[in-house]
Formats: C-alpha cells, sequence, structure tokens
C-alpha cells in the first residue's frame, strides 16, 4: 500500500471546496463530500480504485474522478502517492496543471 501526501497546491484545493460545499450544501454534505475525496486518494494508494493516464499534462500524472472533481497525482515509484491538484471538471486544466 503506497503512503498518501498531498501537496501545499492540492491541501489549499481541498480547503476550497470544503468552504464552498459548506456554503453551499451545509457542513454535513461538506464533511461527506470531503471525506469521499480523501478515501478514493486512499483506494487509489492501495490499488483499489484504477486511475488514468494524465501524462498530457506532466509527465507521470494520473488522475481520478471523484464527483464533480478530478485528482491529479503522481506515483514515486517509492510506495508514495503524492496528490498535486484537485480540480473541478469545469476548470481549465491545463491552466492549473
Amino acid at each position: 500500500m503506497s503512503r498518501l501526501h498531498f501537496t501545499p497546491a492540492a491541501d489549499r484545493d481541498l480547503a476550497a471546496i470544503y468552504i464552498y460545499s459548506y456554503a453551499r450544501f451545509g457542513q454535513a454534505q461538506a464533511d461527506r463530500y470531503v471525506t469521499e475525496i480523501v478515501r478514493r486518494c486512499e483506494a487509489v494508494a492501495s490499488g483499489r480504485l484504477p486511475s488514468r493516464d494524465a501524462s498530457r499534462y506532466r509527465k507521470g500524472l494520473r488522475s481520478h474522478r471523484t464527483g464533480s472533481h478530478i485528482v491529479f497525482h503522481l506515483d514515486s515509484g517509492r510506495g508514495e502517492l503524492l496528490v498535486v491538484r484537485i480540480l473541478h471538471s469545469r476548470m481549465r486544466l491545463d491552466d492549473h496543471l
């Protein structure tokens, strides 16, 4: 099982998702959604959830979807999965990766 790490940018993304979800849908939904994002990242890290090649944005980059968001990550090859960004699917991804 890979260890899971988040870049500072990914941490900011997750915090922004929580703040937006809290304001729009309430605390319970914000808690559920952010927890689901983290759980799916853990599932990718453990090999239980597949990810897709996203190297068109950056060499070695992979991605998986959670709800309306796309999680971009790198596998260090040393048992570490690094979450690089968590972006809304409607964003211009090229501008943020």
